[in-house]
């Protein structure tokens, strides 16, 4: 479905401040930055961004020091759906909420791993596994989105089309640990298999050349497997 116009502009303005928000830090890969701003604003036409120009969602903890509005927003535990009233950060600006939003990104080290990642893919699956959203696929509509419009070709590394991206579930110095943890794995449904790189076993599952199929696999580890100790690499 096309963009309307307003929506259009909207995409354009974030376009613009996340490629040079990522050429000045390299911080948040810009298609992740514009996914988030569009799925969490509605195009910046959510009741939330009208109110306070907050496109991300961002709560107003205990070290936020500027204006907030409390709202009632939707939250997920264990799968399940619930309303609650929350406080979240007020900006003059939709560019400031950008800025704001990789500058909270960065000074948490829980989204470590995300910052300075110029794949789309690992980034979105990096920023879910952390813990910023409670949606339950919240990585798979990122990524469903910046592939489908084509968002990547903002970011910096530019895709082959080849890219190869497995599941690690563990890796270790013996091969017998490996060995019982990809039996235990098996014992749950999951067929897995152990590659060695560097010295190390790995535990690994799938191989994935669609983005789409990888984080469909992720979100069936979190949500029917209860695993969330693993993590995606690219070959």
């Amino acid at each position: 479905m096309a963009l309307t116009t307003s929506q259009q502009k909207f995409v354009n303005d974030v376009k613009k401040a996340a490629v040079a928000d990522w050429n000045g830090r390299k911080l948040v890969v810009p298609s992740m930055v514009v996914a988030q701003g569009i799925l969490e604003s509605g195009y910046g036409s959510s009741q939330l961004a009208k109110i306070s120009n907050n496109l991300f969602s961002i709560k107003a903890d205990s070290r936020w020091k500027g204006d907030f509005v409390e709202f009632n927003s939707a939250e997920y535990k264990n799968g399940v759906r619930y309303m609650k009233v929350s406080k979240f950060r007020k900006y003059d600006s939709f560019l400031d909420s950008i800025k704001d939003h990789n500058d909270f990104l960065k000074v948490n080290r829980r989204y470590a791993g995300l910052i300075g990642q110029n794949d789309y893919v690992l980034a979105c699956i990096a920023i879910k596994s952390a813990g910023y959203a409670t949606g339950p696929t919240y990585d798979a509509s990122l990524i469903n989105l910046i592939k489908s419009r084509k968002y990547y070709e903002i970011d910096s590394y530019k895709r082959t089309g080849n890219e190869i991206y497995k599941i690690q579930l563990g890796a270790f110095s013996k091969r017998e640990n490996a060995e019982n943890l990809a039996k235990q794995l098996k014992a749950k449904g999951l067929s897995t298999y152990i590659t060695q790189v560097n010295g190390l076993y790995k535990v690994q599952l799938g191989a994935y050349k669609d983005p789409v199929n990888l984080v469909n696999q992720v979100d069936i580890l979190r949500n029917n497997y209860h695993i969330t100790d693993f993590f995606v690499v690219r070959q």
